[in-house]
């Protein structure tokens, strides 16, 4: 049993990371034949990785077979404002909590990033991740194991949708100020900015997606 719950996981991931990749885009079919022969697993446990990304919503059934949808427009719009709440309540609860320790690690990931970015061309999907890592920082030193759950469960429905953000719609840019403005509210130990700073992010992020994001994703 422990051996087909690790390649179903293994399955998961490859699948999963293939869509976050791009690698894998809307609308297209999810081959169970070339995934069993990349990873050299039977199709059952790829079966039971379909079935579990189907009811996270990044798969959709169309008979027998699996392709890669988006979620709506509505359900979009639904998962980023209930991740403004959170996020911005978790940034609040960072500031207060963190130690001095994951202060320093943070300081040092956010030079590491400005780094990466000065070195020239980057690729989105690891735009993504480092946009990912930013907010898994905070989610993870807010001290709310229940907080941090919600929100990584909302960023990885929103997968599809924020790489659209930093490929057809680039704002790396825009996105890395406001992040350098809600890191500088936590390293000032500013509950009360950092939250302040996160909601406008957060509610920057819901009117780009509004203006910019769904008329690209909807546009067919």
């Amino acid at each position: 049993m422990e051996q087909k719950v690790s390649l179903s996981s293994r399955a998961y991931e490859y699948i999963y990371n293939n869509i976050a990749q791009g690698k894998l885009k809307v609308g297209q079919y999810v081959s169970e034949e070339v995934i069993a022969n990349k990873l050299k697993i039977s199709r059952t446990p790829i079966r039971e990785s379909l079935i579990a990304l189907n009811k996270e919503g990044l798969l959709e059934k169309t008979g027998r077979s699996y392709r890669v949808i988006i979620a709506s427009s509505e359900d979009l719009i639904e998962l980023y404002e209930a991740r403004r709440v959170i996020e911005a309540e978790n940034a609040r609860l960072c500031a207060l909590r963190i130690s001095r320790e994951q202060l320093a690690d943070f300081k040092k990931f956010m030079a590491d990033v400005s780094t990466i970015y000065r070195q020239g061309s980057v690729q989105s999907y690891k735009k993504v991740d480092l946009d990912e890592q930013f907010h898994d920082f905070i989610d993870r030193n807010s001290g709310n194991k229940y907080m941090e759950k919600y929100s990584k469960e909302i960023r990885r429905k929103l997968k599809i949708a924020r790489l659209t953000f930093f490929t057809v719609l680039d704002v790396s840019m825009e996105d890395s100020r406001e992040h350098e403005s809600v890191f500088q509210a936590i390293m000032n130990r500013d509950p009360s900015k950092a939250f302040e700073e996160m909601t406008k992010h957060e509610e920057n992020v819901i009117k780009f997606v509004k203006n910019e994001l769904l008329p690209t994703l909807y546009k067919f």
